[in-house]
Order: C-alpha cells, then sequence, then structure tokens
C-alpha cells in the first residue's frame, strides 16, 4: 500500500512525505498536482505517482521536525495557549532522534508568535 503523507512547509505551502522523501508543490494544473523533491540538487519530480530511485538516502527525522512545525502552528493559530505551553507539549512528543535537526526554542515560538500575528497570509494548494 503506498502512504502519503501531506504536510505543510514552513511557508505554508502543500508538502508531501512519500518513500522517506518531502516534496514541495511544484504546479498546480486544473487535472493535476506536481510536485518537486524538497532537495534541489536530486531532480526528481513526482506527479502522485510511484517514483523512480532518489541520488540519496532518506532523512525519516525530517518528518518528525515538519511534523511538530506544522503542530505548533496549527495551535498557536487555533488555541490561547501560551506559547511555551504549546512547544514544550508538542516537543514531548518528538522522537530524541529528530532532536539534532530541530530550529532554536526560540525560532520555534517566534513560529508560534507570527502564526498569532495578525497580518497572517492565506494559502491555497492542492
Amino acid at each position: 500500500m503506498i502512504k502519503i503523507e501531506v504536510l505543510k512547509s514552513s511557508r505554508g505551502n502543500p508538502m508531501i512525505y512519500f518513500s522517506g522523501f518531502f516534496y514541495t508543490q511544484l504546479q498546480i494544473t486544473e487535472e493535476r498536482c506536481i510536485f518537486r523533491h524538497a532537495d534541489r540538487d536530486c531532480r526528481m519530480e513526482v506527479l502522485l505517482k510511484e517514483v523512480s530511485e532518489h541520488s540519496h538516502v532518506p532523512d525519516p527525522d525530517r518528518l518528525h521536525v515538519i511534523r511538530l512545525k506544522n503542530e505548533i502552528k496549527h495551535r498557536g493559530a487555533s488555541s490561547d495557549e501560551g506559547a511555551s505551553t504549546i512547544l514544550f507539549d508538542v516537543l514531548r512528543t518528538t522522537p530524541l532522534t529528530a532532536t539534532p535537526g530541530l530550529p532554536t526554542n526560540d525560532a520555534l515560538l517566534q513560529i508560534i508568535r507570527r502564526e498569532r500575528s495578525p497580518m497572517k497570509f492565506d494559502h491555497h494548494g492542492c
């Protein structure tokens, strides 16, 4: 069974996680969405179908970092919890293997503050 997880990039654009690799939205047409490998050195594109061989190994810990950022953004925008409460609650569920790839706590708190900013722009995707 093919499993594709839909996420959001740091700018709120659609991103998918498939077979251990990340893809960011490249193009949208009426019929399809085309995603490009997030590692720009790997010239891989996918039309939500089985992809060919990659030129590097997968980075499964990056999935946890992106999930964490998505969760703190969502909770920052939709709840009245304190920023520190949100951050440390979400950090508790993040595997220790992902911690080397995490931004600093200050940077993560800034993400929450930006989500609560009145100047937030709406992003559209697939």
